[in-house]
């Protein structure tokens, strides 16, 4: 308490002791007193500072609040080859060309019975792969070959009999005479001598080696 209330405390008990008249002045005195020094219940005549307000817009930290991070996540690398990124093709093996389908120049002026059978392409137009025998060299090749064989069959036929040698050469011979102006036979040459070599075994082998030589180029 001040001590200035403590005095004006002490001045009212001694005028109410003394009389009436003064209890007013005293009254007064002290209102005047609680008016300088304040109101006690405010605190003012105290010394005492209202509390602070508590500041608004921050709001307090609370445990449920998660931490921030710390590091960025680490990007994983990827390896090679692996994902969908481009990769570089397989190099694709080139297709060997069939060659029966292509045609190829044989040597000059002559083709074996080999070239023939594998270079279809090059056969002149007059003569086919399914050509018969019996309708290019007539009637008397058939008692010595089947009437279904091909002028291919005669040309890959394995056989190494005389008659068999003579059809084989003399295929070549002919698809030569039809293919080469300058071959050694004519297509008409052909065919008679080939006829003409059916009598024997022996006439038939003698005629198949000229035809081979024409073939190779060797007459």
């Amino acid at each position: 308490m001040a001590p200035t209330l403590v005095l004006a405390l002490v001045a009212i008990c001694i005028i109410s002791s003394t009389g009436g008249g003064m209890s007013r002045s005293v009254i007064g005195t002290q209102r005047e007193l609680l008016q300088q020094n304040g109101d006690p219940s405010s605190g003012g005549g105290f010394g005492l500072s209202p509390a602070p307000s508590p500041v608004s817009g921050a709001d307090p930290p609370t445990d449920s609040d998660p931490p921030p991070d710390s590091d960025p996540p680490t990007p994983i690398p990827t390896q090679p080859g692996i994902g969908s990124g481009p990769t570089d093709p397989s190099p694709s093996t080139p297709d060997t060309p069939n060659p029966g389908s292509s045609p190829m120049d044989p040597p000059a002026g002559h083709g074996s019975c080999d070239f023939w059978s594998s270079n279809y392409g090059s056969w002149p137009h007059i003569l086919s792969t399914m050509s018969s025998i019996i309708s290019i060299f007539g009637q008397p090749a058939f008692p010595m070959f089947p009437s279904s064989m091909t002028l291919l069959q005669a040309l890959q036929n394995r056989k190494t009999d005389s008659y068999s040698s003579l059809l084989k050469q003399a295929s070549a011979s002919l698809l030569n005479a039809y293919a080469y102006k300058n071959f050694v036979y004519s297509s008409e040459d052909v065919k008679k001598m080939f006829v003409a070599a059916l009598s024997s075994p022996q006439a038939a082998a003698a005629q198949a080696s000229e035809f081979e030589r024409a073939n190779l180029g060797l007459k």
